[in-house]
């Protein structure tokens, strides 16, 4: 990709996730769990967006923390943090 073992590892992150999500969607839910990956990738760019050209830092500063926050969350369900895989179960 761009920059090396960062990119790499971005993609790593996103094949785990894709994996996880694939493993615990219910039959039949593939057209349901592909509308939420690609409204999650909108919206994710809509913030990092807002971050990076905002001309008002604070918000700006809120977009970046929310994007932030939200890519915290994904990982936390990949390093296996307690109940977070029943919760992800639980959205189905």
């Amino acid at each position: 990709m761009f920059d090396g073992p960062a990119s790499e590892h971005t993609r790593d992150e996103l094949a785990a996730m894709v994996a996880l999500v694939e493993a615990l969607m219910p039959p039949d839910s593939g057209v349901r769990v592909m509308d939420w990956r690609i409204k999650a990738k909108v919206a994710q760019r809509a913030l990092l967006y807002q971050a990076r050209f905002r001309t008002d830092a604070r918000l700006s500063a809120v977009a970046m923390a929310r994007a932030e926050a939200l890519t915290a969350e994904c990982r936390s369900l990949l390093l296996g943090q307690a109940g977070t895989l029943a919760d992800v179960a639980a959205l189905n």
